[in-house]
């Protein structure tokens, strides 16, 4: 049996660079103990970015499409000021389902570079 892990290619990026969306797969252990996909059925998205200087913004939810709910597909296109300041930021994503219950996802990393 082949297992494929899907590769993040969302980092670096350059200031200002709006133009790809970051496609995180949202999966989950499974009870087989595999990796599958995290249900995105009636869940809302939201993100906040920690810069190194404790900097936090805050994602405007609305940008966060939800492609393939079942299969945990989902995108999220980035806004000017998301990406206009360079260094190493974290970025927390949470789904939350209609009674306001959180899931937190696992924290991913972003390196932003100086524009050219």
């Amino acid at each position: 049996m082949t297992f494929t892990i899907p590769i993040d290619d969302y980092s670096p990026m350059t200031v200002g660079d709006t133009g790809k969306p970051f496609a995180p797969g949202f999966v989950q252990k499974q009870p087989d103990g595999t990796l599958g996909p995290f249900d995105l059925t009636n869940l809302t998205i939201t993100m906040k970015m920690q810069g190194e200087d404790a900097t936090v913004k805050t994602c405007d939810p609305t940008k966060w499409t939800i492609d393939d709910a079942p299969n945990g597909k989902a995108h999220y296109q980035w806004q000017a000021a998301d990406v206009n300041t360079p260094g190493m930021w974290n970025l927390y994503i949470v789904c939350t389902n209609p009674a306001g219950l959180p899931v937190h996802a696992d924290m991913k990393l972003l390196l932003i570079k100086p524009a050219p």
